[in-house]
């Protein structure tokens, strides 16, 4: 296709296919180690065995909590909640 475009350059149309660096190499193997993981972690989550490390214990008993009483607000005086009233000058 690149050779439609003219002349010699229709190996690099796309970039050169040279020899990759060492942070190319790295970066396929971390993708790969990566699906490798994500497809058995999606496969084991997927078929689960009933087994468990817990069989032999029961479950805790929740018991309701005890109602407790509200507390008594004392009551205040209307008069004392109210702002102080500035003073006036003479």
């Amino acid at each position: 296709m690149g050779a439609a475009f003219g002349g010699g350059a229709s190996q690099t149309l796309f970039g050169s296919t040279g020899s990759s660096t060492f942070l190319g190499k790295l970066t396929t193997v971390a993708a790969v180690i990566f699906m490798i993981t994500s497809l058995s972690l999606a496969y084991l989550s997927g078929h689960r065995t009933s087994n468990s490390i817990m069989i032999d214990k029961k479950p805790p008993i929740e018991q309701p909590a005890a109602p407790t009483k509200p507390e008594k607000i004392p009551q205040t005086n209307p008069e004392a909640t109210q702002p102080a009233k500035p003073a006036q000058a003479e």
